[in-house]
């Protein structure tokens, strides 16, 4: 027996999000360390309606801010994204342009177990508790994943 393969046309240029992603939750990385919440808001409800804003510390601590910011659709998130991602600048001066991505959801990265679902818990950038991703005899994963575990080499 052989098997018909059918290839189909992606509709969409940006890879589809990962399963239990949420395409109305953006992270947005490389802000300038003196962003606002205001600011954020101002320039992504430019795109639709912003539901909520949450500013965090980068890692490694002062290389900047990064962000979460959920929309009330899909369509928005997608529009932000096109035309924000690696383009805008909140400073004239920024040495480098926003990333503007969909967040990943629980689980989808070295963890799964933080508070807000971005990192696993302890030493992950979104750290919240859940003891983060174990490998290698139950030792938790280090911050730089599992090439930086001397355990798995």
């Amino acid at each position: 027996r052989s098997a018909t393969v059918i290839a189909r046309p992606c509709s969409s240029p940006s890879p589809p999000a990962a399963m239990g992603d949420d395409p109305k939750r953006l992270f947005v990385g490389q802000l300038p360390m003196d962003i606002q919440e205001e600011e954020v808001r101002t320039v992504f409800n430019t795109y639709g309606t912003v539901e909520a804003v949450k500013i965090f510390d980068a890692k490694p601590p002062n290389t900047g801010k990064c962000a979460l910011v959920t929309y009330d659709t899909e369509q928005a998130g997608a529009s932000a994204i096109q035309v924000l991602n690696e383009t805008y600048k909140f400073r004239y001066d920024d040495e480098k342009p926003c990333i503007v991505k969909v967040a990943k959801s629980r689980g989808s990265l070295w963890g799964g177990q933080g508070d807000d679902g971005y990192r696993g818990g302890g030493g992950g950038a979104w750290g919240g508790g859940g003891g983060g991703a174990r490998v290698g005899g139950g030792r938790p994963m280090p911050a730089g994943g599992p090439s930086s575990a001397p355990w798995l080499h």
